[in-house]
């Protein structure tokens, strides 16, 4: 892997990080109430 190809991959890992984590903040906040009910749906099939 030549040098700019490695700086090419460094800067999508980063931000691909970035969204990602901005992402699960985003769906954990929304989803929390949401999660919670689907839990008690799946809970009793474990």
């Amino acid at each position: 892997m030549s040098y700019s190809e490695r700086i090419t991959h460094g800067m999508a890992y980063g931000f691909g990080g970035i969204i990602g984590a901005g992402l699960a903040v985003a769906i954990v906040t929304a989803g929390a109430p949401l999660l919670r009910e689907v839990f008690q749906y799946l809970a009793p099939l474990f």
